[in-house]
């Protein structure tokens, strides 16, 4: 077994190297033309823009307006939970309500229920150098690993100031849907799951 992995890991360091000296003999032939480098940076971050548009069956016909498209994912993810609770009741004979707002089940207001002491750089620093790389977020987290450290202290001011005016801003919980292909059809919305996409500074302030 161990004999194994030290090969798993030596396949790794080669396959590696070799992604490396391809992209350099890449960046090295389009030196000084700055659209193919964005072309090959955007490429080697997985954002490389597709030349194929995508193509669903909506409705038994094949669609490929992009708005149409993302209306009917809207559509159908939102009406996921509500399927769902149809689902249960009729397979266990249970009758699901709606909930009611989670408000109601909230006591009064109180200022002074909870006190947050303020943040400073190096927990911002410790709490960025946590976070694992490749996962998804509305910017690569090796870009805010790399630009934290210029700009900790901007975000110690922004995050102190919600903490003393006891503000979470509404641009930290507004976070974008993307769907995540599962199995079957890739032309069928119904095979695919939502994954809510939230602002990296929001999880950096929580």
């Amino acid at each position: 077994k161990q004999w194994y992995q030290r090969r798993v890991r030596d396949l790794k360091k080669v396959i590696k190297g070799a992604k490396q000296a391809f992209h350099y003999r890449k960046f090295e032939d389009n030196k000084g033309d700055m659209k193919k480098t964005w072309q090959l940076i955007n490429e080697v971050r997985g954002k490389a823009t597709k030349s194929i548009k995508p193509i669903f069956k909506i409705d038994d016909e094949l669609v490929v307006s992009r708005r149409l498209i993302a209306d009917r994912f809207n559509k159908y993810f939102v009406s996921l939970a509500a399927n769902l609770n149809n689902d249960i009741s009729e397979r266990f004979g249970v009758k699901i309500r709606g909930l009611p707002s989670f408000e109601t089940f909230l006591p009064n207001p109180c200022r002074n229920s909870i006190f947050l002491a303020e943040c400073d750089r190096t927990e911002i620093l410790k709490i960025v150098s946590e976070f694992v790389n490749g996962k998804a977020s509305d910017i690569p987290i090796r870009v805010i690993k790399r630009a934290v450290p210029t700009m900790a202290d901007q975000l110690v001011k922004l995050y102190n100031q919600c903490i003393n005016y006891g503000v979470f801003p509404s641009s930290f919980k507004t976070g974008r849907i993307a769907p995540v292909y599962k199995k079957g059809d890739e032309q069928l919305i119904e095979n695919y799951r939502p994954v809510s996409i939230l602002p990296i500074f929001g999880k950096i302030f929580e």
